[in-house]
């Protein structure tokens, strides 16, 4: 079962699909004691059943081991585990194959439910409790029939797992700290964890910043700053984010008289090359794909200083 492409096709339509999966919760004996996540397609090379395994040593507690997929051998990670909850693999049991950051990877799930269409309207951020007990690696939550989804952050539980591939921050270029000082850089990021490296990596170097959690704020944030006539002098903005993706942010940006300019690069682990085209298409000026932050600072330094 493959999803390549996904829903991004439709650039700027601020819609997604997603792949319902089930995850045992304590003492639920009962399907509907279930607990119910969700990952984005755009994600999700394929879904496939559980297949031999392979034992990997020295590795994470969550890694189930390694397993041969067509003659590609990928790192298999008990989702369950990793979150805490009882696991045991069953018939049921399914592996998402998942491609993003230039990785691929290999999730056990207990079950899988269906695919929605969805709008990003309809993904919201996480309540604090919730957001609380499973620290960073929830991101938003998603209310589908009467059930409610809980969509995972894979970027930051691969990078618990493998701290070798966690975003590091930026070498120094050509532009000196005190020019970036005059410079504003907004960040639009809905994972707590990447976006508090973001502003922590341009901070450093330099820049002035200012972040937003979602399209949906940065866009009110944006018109308000139009208004007062003090728009950034760069926005940089992830693709995946609750209420309004980065897509339709963009689209928004760009159909606006007085906002039209403002120079935009998407960054996201979605940064394939179709992406990439619909990004610019769009008007953005680049696409970069997490975790690549050296690379960030220094596009960040070609747009606002292009003659250094």
């Amino acid at each position: 079962m493959s999803y390549k492409g996904g829903i991004l096709l439709d650039a700027g339509t601020n819609e997604l699909e997603v792949v319902v999966f089930q995850l045992n919760t304590p003492g639920s004996a009962h399907r509907d004691q279930m607990g119910f996540y969700g990952i984005n397609v755009a994600k999700v090379k394929e879904i496939v059943m559980v297949p031999e395994i392979l034992s990997m040593p020295m590795t994470h507690e969550a890694v189930a081991g390694a397993i041969n997929l067509r003659g590609q051998v990928i790192t298999l990670i008990n989702l369950g585990q990793w979150l805490g909850l009882p696991s045991q693999v069953t018939k049921k049991s399914r592996v998402i194959v998942t491609e993003f950051n230039g990785v691929v990877n290999g999730f056990i799930v207990d079950a899988i439910t269906r695919i929605h269409r969805i709008s990003w309207e309809q993904v919201v951020p996480p309540p604090s409790d919730a957001a609380l007990s499973l620290g960073d690696s929830l991101t938003s939550v998603v209310k589908i029939d009467d059930r409610i989804l809980l969509m995972l952050d894979f970027e930051a539980i691969i990078a618990d797992i493998n701290p070798g591939i966690r975003m590091k921050g930026a070498e120094a270029s050509a532009a000196s700290e005190h020019a970036r000082g005059d410079k504003h850089v907004w960040i639009v990021e809905d994972s707590g964890a990447i976006r508090r490296i973001l502003v922590g990596t341009l901070s450093d170097a330099g820049y002035r910043i200012q972040a937003a959690e979602n399209g949906e704020v940065a866009l009110a944030m944006l018109e308000e700053a139009e208004r007062a006539g003090t728009l950034p002098d760069l926005l940089v903005s992830d693709i995946e984010m609750p209420k309004m993706d980065g897509l339709h942010l963009l689209a928004r940006i760009k159909s606006s008289a007085g906002m039209k300019d403002l120079p935009v690069v998407m960054f996201s682990s979605l940064g394939n090359d179709a992406n990439r085209d619909k990004a610019l298409k769009l008007g953005a000026l680049d696409l970069i794909r997490k975790p690549d932050l050296p690379q960030l600072v220094s596009m960040a330094d070609r747009i606002l200083f292009p003659t250094v």
